[in-house]
């Protein structure tokens, strides 16, 4: 399971992000979907921490995407992998809270309901 520090009062992105990673209405749904999917994120990661290498920007929906089309469809099809369109705000927050320089490979915005 991947846990998150908790947040403080800075004004920062991480800690910023940190905070919707907590509040996000969706999160309990997010993680319960990376604990019974760990190859997933590890993929997610994997990609991400390739873009910034190469200093390239990429986005958590085109991370979900590929995922979903190189996933074998009779996995897909069994109903052993449904990932949210609405969970790539939360992917990239994540992401980044784990791995502050992806702040460069990712934009943010505001989350609906955050402030």
């Amino acid at each position: 399971m991947i846990t998150m520090a908790a947040p403080t009062d800075s004004g920062d992105l991480v800690e910023r992000l940190t905070r919707e990673v907590h509040d996000h209405k969706r999160n309990e749904a997010f993680f319960e979907f990376i604990d019974s999917n760990p190859d997933f994120y590890d993929e997610a990661e994997r990609m991400a921490l390739r873009a910034y290498r190469e200093g390239r920007r990429i986005s958590a929906q085109f991370i979900i995407e590929y995922i979903r089309w190189n996933t074998p469809a009779d996995y897909v099809s069994a109903g052993d992998f449904k990932v949210n369109n609405e969970d790539a705000p939360m992917l990239s927050r994540v992401l980044t809270v784990e791995h502050p320089e992806l702040a460069e490979v990712f934009e943010f915005r505001q989350v609906n309901g955050q402030k």
